[in-house]
């Protein structure tokens, strides 16, 4: 028994003692006692260190004064002596002294203020604690203090008061411990914990809310891992606790639940689309048309409308072929009038050149001088004179002279030559050959058979000959085309030496100079050449550009000396139109570079028009400002033949540009702003096409893990989620694409949870940890046990009885809503904490208030 015995007095808590007071001077007194208990708390703590040596100087000197068999007082005196600190150093800096020296100490007057100083008095201490303030307050400052003072209520007075009040204190501060502290599922959770701090923990628990809001629970394992960036070790407890199969039935669902929740966020974005394929041209036509409404585009417009309208070939081929056949027609009408006037006169042309009728002609002049009625004259120049007298004598015109007994016929041609050229081909013609040139020659007759001599006949044999010559180029005669042009030549030659038909060719050659670009073998003869039976014209008009173009600058320039200005429009526009046709190619309305080649290869001809190089150019100049905007996402959804699967790979690239996310906004919302469910079907058809391809079942079964696949591929890189971020924002606003990120963050919670698989170590500690019991538990085992080991095989299902019991506890802690506070507890409170060292400080200092009472 400690200390000396004593009777015993009774001090329960009554209200015998109380005097009537006023309920103003009983609150004043709990709170002066109150205050003060706080005080001589504060006052303890600070007071400690020199409680503490005290204390230690106090079990040495007893210590001795036993051992020797001194008495104390001697031991005592002689220890002060040779101390390092006084006894009087220590008491003067010790709590006592510093309560007593403090304004607010307080002597409780009655009873219930006792109470209330001692219960106030161990708070300070227990604050030092970890986790609930409040909590420490109560179970290790109140409830000891109160145990103290009850304890000492009842022995006061006696030898046993101080041990009384330090033991109840002690045992009140190891309830306190044992009601807060966890239990070997707690103390799991408490170590898992360790990593997080209370904001974070916070903040995972307001997730593990949202996610059971959303129908998609997670637990506070996978909240905690994701809020702290994997910090903590719960996600190792967890994969032991779902080894055990705790978990199983909550996990099944998860697959079906996101499902579900992923849906309905869907849902949030657009409505599912009924013709998913044909998002892509709708999001192409949309592009496109914010295009041309662009600043650029609107640029672009306007110089290809000054450029002029297009105008196919055809279309312009029958302007220029009607154009050019009228403008020859007029001139070739001029030059007819002219030339009938000529040949006219040609015609009438009188006949000087002698014939007989094919008799020998004689010299006239010598038979007559020869006459015997005429002199002979042997002196020439005397001869010559009387020659000339007889000629004006006898023969005044001096054009008719008389060949034997006729008089001479005259003829307007000499035909002879050609007659003669004919004949001496045909004397080795052949064939073909000799078919045409005895038609020829039938040309020269006249219908007796005898040969035409006159200007109008021969100018008709011409005429056949020429008819001859077309046919025979017709039948691809060529030999024969040679013969009879040759025949011709002769012809001609013959005609021209009669004076007026030579002035009317020659004038017929002046007036057809304005003719020559007409002629057949250059382009605008073959354009309005005509079928001879039909009339119509031979060339193909949509072919007429083109044999313009195509046939060099000569013969542009040949157009140019006999086209009409609707003419050359209609070459201008249609060469434009080429060009412009030339530089469109599937996929874009036009290339700067094929108009730049086409304008080089046509620089000749385009020299001819500078007009249409300037506007080209103009053209070119504006689409360079357009190319800007193609190399953003509009511009590459503005391309043709987009499929769905196009646009979402040109918003939503696997790879996407650093800082882009701006330039996808801007895209998605000037699509919404043109057409806002097909912007809006767009984003929902990326993020469901994704969502399908990563929750697809595998082989074992449906995919637990598919919803953090899911938000791990649709965010990717950095970049794609501030890009995603960025299109949702486009579409439905900020407050909309935080929910719709809150729910992916919940899935991404998910992705935090650790397969079931190895880990040995961890899952050894945990599993070692989770077959004992708590504090409390294990006491119990040791007293039931007697102290003494039992079987193995009774250890071990008491082993596996706890661990199943405490793995239940775990799987509960983790997915139970209703145990929010205790988890917070739990996760802010670790097992062997600064708590227990709290604890060890206050029994310190109630074993050194037992020695100074």
């Amino acid at each position: 028994m400690i200390g000396p015995k004593a009777e015993a007095k009774s001090n329960a808590l009554t209200f015998d003692e109380f005097t009537p007071k006023s309920a103003g001077e009983v609150a004043l007194g709990l709170g002066k006692a109150a205050v003060s208990g706080i005080d001589k708390g504060v006052a303890g703590l600070a007071g400690a260190p020199a409680d503490i040596a005290g204390f230690i100087q106090d079990l040495v000197t007893k210590g001795q004064s036993k051992v020797q068999g001194r008495p104390l007082e001697e031991v005592q005196a002689e220890n002060d002596k040779t101390a390092l600190i006084s006894r009087g150093a220590l008491e003067k800096w010790g709590s006592k002294a510093a309560h007593s020296a403090s304004p607010l100490r307080y002597d409780p007057q009655t009873t219930p203020e006792k109470y209330v100083q001692s219960g106030a008095e161990f708070v300070p201490s227990a604050l030092l604690g970890p986790g609930n303030m409040a909590r420490n307050a109560v179970a290790l400052g109140v409830g000891p203090g109160l145990a103290s003072e009850a304890a000492g209520q009842a022995t006061e007075g006696t030898a046993y008061e101080p041990w009384a009040r330090a033991g109840a204190a002690i045992a009140g501060g190891v309830a306190g411990h044992w009601a807060t502290a966890p239990n070997a599922a707690g103390a799991a959770v408490s170590r898992g914990s360790r990593g997080a701090n209370q904001a974070q923990i916070d903040e995972a628990e307001r997730l593990f809310e949202y996610a059971q809001g959303l129908g998609l629970p997670i637990t506070r394992a996978e909240a905690v891992q994701h809020v702290t960036g994997g910090a903590t070790n719960l996600g190792n407890l967890q994969r032991v606790v779902e080894g055990s199969g705790e978990l199983r039935p909550f996990m099944a669902a998860r697959p079906g639940q996101v499902d579900d929740a992923a849906r309905q966020a869907f849902d949030t974005i657009s409505p599912p689309p009924l013709d998913p394929s044909q998002i892509g041209s709708a999001v192409g036509e949309t592009a496109r048309q914010i295009m041309r409404q662009s600043p650029e585009g609107e640029i672009l417009a306007d110089t290809l409308w000054r450029a002029g309208p297009r105008i196919t070939p055809e279309r312009a081929g029958n302007v220029i072929q009607q154009d050019l056949s009228n403008v020859y027609d007029r001139r070739e009408g001029m030059r007819a009038a002219l030339a009938d006037q000529d040949y006219t006169a040609a015609r009438n042309a009188p006949a000087t050149i002698p014939t007989n009728g094919g008799h020998r002609v004689a010299d006239v002049t010598t038979h007559y001088l020869d006459r015997p009625d005429i002199p002979i004259i042997l002196d020439p120049a005397e001869r010559a004179a009387a020659k000339g007298r007889w000629f004006d004598d006898n023969n005044p015109t001096t054009r008719m002279p008389i060949v034997g007994e006729r008089p001479t016929e005259f003829a307007q041609v000499n035909s002879g030559p050609v007659l003669e050229y004919i004949d001496a081909a045909l004397d080795t013609a052949k064939g073909a050959v000799r078919q045409g040139l005895q038609a020829a020659k039938s040309a020269l007759m006249r219908p007796d058979g005898t040969l035409d001599t006159s200007v109008a006949g021969l100018h008709n044999s011409r005429v056949a000959i020429d008819d001859l010559i077309s046919q025979a180029k017709l039948a691809g005669a060529n030999q024969t085309v040679m013969r009879l042009q040759e025949a011709k030549q002769v012809l001609d030659q013959t005609l021209e030496r009669v004076p007026s038909y030579g002035k009317a060719s020659e004038n017929f050659r002046a007036a057809s100079q304005p003719l020559n670009a007409f002629d057949k073998a250059r382009v605008p003869g073959q354009i309005i050449e005509r079928d001879q039976f039909n009339n119509r014209f031979v060339m193909p008009p949509e072919r007429a550009p083109g044999a313009i173009q195509n046939n060099g600058p000569s013969a542009v320039r040949d157009f140019n000396s006999v086209a009409s200005q609707a003419a050359r429009e209609a070459f201008e526009q249609n060469l434009v139109t080429q060009v412009l046709d030339q530089a469109t190619k599937k996929g874009a309305d036009l290339s700067t570079d094929a108009i730049r080649k086409a304008l080089l290869q046509n620089a000749d001809i385009l020299r001819q028009y500078p007009g249409v190089r300037d506007r080209l150019e103009s053209v070119a100049i504006a689409r360079d400002g357009l190319a800007r905007i193609e190399q953003t996402p509009i511009g590459h959804l503005a391309k043709r033949d987009l499929s769905t699967k196009k646009a979402i790979a040109a918003l939503f690239p696997e790879n996407p540009l650093p800082r882009s996310a701006g330039e996808i906004g801007s895209a998605i919302e000037a699509l919404a702003k043109q057409r806002p469910q097909v912007a809006q079907q767009l984003v929902r058809t990326h993020v469901e096409s994704v969502f399908n391809e990563a929750v697809q079942r595998l082989q074992s079964g449906a995919n637990e893990f598919g919803g953090a696949g899911f938000v791990a591929v649709l965010r990717g890189n950095p970049q794609q989620a501030a890009n995603l971020e960025a299109a949702v924002t486009a579409l439905r606003g900020g407050q909309a694409y935080q929910g719709f990120d809150r729910f992916l963050n919940v899935l991404e919670a998910q992705g935090s949870r650790q397969r079931i698989g190895s880990q040995t170590a961890f899952n050894q500690e945990v599993q070692a940890g989770l077959k004992t019991g708590g504090t409390v538990a294990e006491a119990l085992s040791s007293v039931a046990s007697g102290g003494l080991k039992l079987p193995s095989k009774i250890n071990q299902r008491i082993e596996q009885w706890r661990m199943g019991g405490n793995v239940a506890e775990i799987a509960d802690l983790l997915t139970n809503p209703a145990a929010a506070q205790l988890f917070r507890q739990l996760a802010t409170a670790p097992t062997n904490s600064a708590k227990a060292g709290a604890i060890v400080a206050r029994l310190t200092y109630l074993g050194t208030r037992a020695r100074e009472e």
